[in-house]
């Protein structure tokens, strides 16, 4: 994920405290903030709110998988239906995806 430049205020004692962390630890003020939002323990961290659904996701295209392979050995007359509810279910994830992609740009 590339980083993008942003703009935002914060209290002088929050700047320096980042700051003093930088300099410690010889990395970047960029990678201290990165780390503090992202820290497994941190009150900000966002990642599970991205890998959870991911996960939740990559589970449903696995069911939908095991459906398709369902649908191929069905009757003929029960595949609409299945394909039918195969289609919603695809779509559900797809527009998860997409709202999961845009939390990461």
């Amino acid at each position: 994920m590339a980083n993008r430049t942003v703009s935002f205020r914060l209290p002088e004692t929050l700047i320096r405290a980042i700051e003093a962390e930088a300099e410690r630890t010889g990395r970047s003020k960029t990678e201290v903030v990165i780390e503090a939002l992202t820290h497994e323990d941190g009150p900000l961290n966002v990642l599970p709110a991205i890998t959870k659904p991911r996960s939740q996701l990559e589970r449903q295209i696995d069911t939908i998988r095991s459906q398709v392979e369902d649908i191929s050995a069905a009757p003929s007359g029960q595949i609409d239906h299945k394909l039918s509810a195969l289609l919603t279910a695809t779509e559900k994830i797809s527009q998860r995806l997409e709202a999961i992609e845009a939390r990461l740009d």
